[in-house]
């Protein structure tokens, strides 16, 4: 990889169009700071489907479905968008436990499009509504009940996360061979009011990983487990892909934990020029780009 990211030229970006037939796209300060449109970014996305591209939306939000996303998309103007396009954390921790031929059932801290996405793939889970009851006072151990064919803790955002989800995601990772397994450790989701800050997943896995001891299986990005996941479904060449993000420590992380060859930062959303130009090669260098650009709407004049 080129340690020393790029702005592109005309010659350079027609080399990247000739050389990749995948583009995977963030979508959080890619195409679109939520609820508006990022500029120019659809129709770079349609501009890019339209010469036979195939296109994926990679994101760590685990509180939609592919078919919430699609539709999302969809609304914002992106032509001929299928769920099959949406790789979502939600959707990738059903495929994994898939993968891993995972018969037994999952404790979930989560939301309900996690619920959804294992649903269609037939895993059982405790539903979010297990142990609702249950108000720890200090003394009332016994009160806790385990179910014994629970193989398996999941955690992602949760808005109704509680002390005690916490104890029982914790109990069951006491027992031997239960799965720890978190869709994404991100710290707090991107919001457009200043001073607000809204945790996301990381901070409930965290205090999970705090009371057990252990250390889950994290499957979104920066994690390569998504790439892998992506790649057994759709037969995708890392070579021949590019990465598209607004994140150093996720999406371009991300690239170069999978091997994907080419990477794009865009400063339209978390990251802002400076803040890459004080990455150190030396130590940091795989959160480097291969190219960067203002927004997808600015490379619109190389087409």
């Amino acid at each position: 990889m080129n340690n020393v990211p790029q702005t592109f030229s005309q010659e350079s970006f027609q080399s990247l169009l000739n050389s990749c037939e995948n583009f995977l796209f963030d979508c959080d300060g890619v195409v679109w700071n939520w609820p508006k449109e990022i500029p120019g970014s659809i129709e770079f996305i349609n501009r890019v489907i339209q010469m036979g591209k195939k296109c994926f939306f990679v994101t760590n939000n685990s509180t939609r479905t592919r078919k919430t996303f699609s539709q999302q998309l969809k609304s914002f103007g992106v032509k001929t968008v299928t769920e099959d396009q949406i790789v979502s954390t939600a959707w990738v921790l059903a495929e994994y436990l898939k993968s891993q031929n995972f018969k037994d059932k999952v404790y979930l801290v989560g939301n309900p499009a996690m619920v959804e996405e294992l649903d269609k793939l037939n895993i059982k889970h405790n539903a979010l509504e297990e142990h609702k009851d249950y108000v720890f006072n200090s003394t009332n151990y016994n009160e806790i009940e385990l179910d014994p064919t629970i193989k398996c803790v999941s955690v992602g955002i949760d808005y109704e996360f509680t002390f005690q989800k916490m104890i029982y995601a914790s109990s069951y990772l006491k027992l031997d061979g239960c799965n720890f397994i978190a869709t994404n450790d991100d710290s707090n989701l991107p919001v457009p009011i200043k001073n607000i800050a809204i945790p996301d997943a990381g901070p409930i896995l965290s205090s999970i990983e705090k009371t057990t001891g252990r250390k889950a299986l994290v499957i979104g990005k920066p994690r390569q487990t998504m790439w892998e996941i992506l790649c057994r479904v759709h037969d995708l060449d890392a070579k021949k892909t590019c990465m598209i993000g607004d994140r150093l420590d996720t999406d371009i992380l991300f690239a170069s934990n999978s091997g994907i060859e080419y990477s794009l930062l865009v400063l339209s959303g978390i990251t802002n020029e400076s803040d890459m130009w004080k990455i150190d090669t030396e130590k940091d260098g795989k959160k480097l780009p291969k190219f960067y650009s203002n927004s997808l709407g600015d490379l619109l004049k190389f087409f």
